[in-house]
């Protein structure tokens, strides 16, 4: 398989796993926020690990996967995949903050 093709590849299945995590750690907040705002005694909140997990596996098997090539090729065209994950990652928290405080103001 092409190197350019499988970086592509490798980079949307990272994509998808972040958002799917992601989503899962916005609902968690949700419920923790339902709890603080109603506090309400017994209470139950639930996250999903899978996503996480997956997550965390597949960044693992993909800088792996990194430090082969880097080794292997001298210059890579692609970039570091973790690093998207990050983005992504901080991207969302913004979103998150800014929605909170917009709904706070209004």
């Amino acid at each position: 398989m092409n190197r350019l093709v499988f970086s592509y590849m490798l980079n949307v299945l990272l994509m998808v796993l972040a958002g799917w995590a992601f989503i899962e750690l916005y609902y968690f907040t949700i419920e923790v926020a339902n709890f603080i705002q109603t506090e309400r005694v017994p209470f139950e909140v639930s996250l999903s690990l899978m996503p996480l997990t997956l997550l965390l596996i597949f960044s693992i098997v993909s800088t792996i996967l990194y430090k082969i090539q880097k080794k292997k090729y001298k210059k890579l065209s692609y970039a570091y995949p973790v690093y998207i994950a990050f983005s992504i990652f901080f991207i969302q928290m913004t979103i998150f903050h800014v929605s909170l405080y917009r709904n706070k103001i209004a």
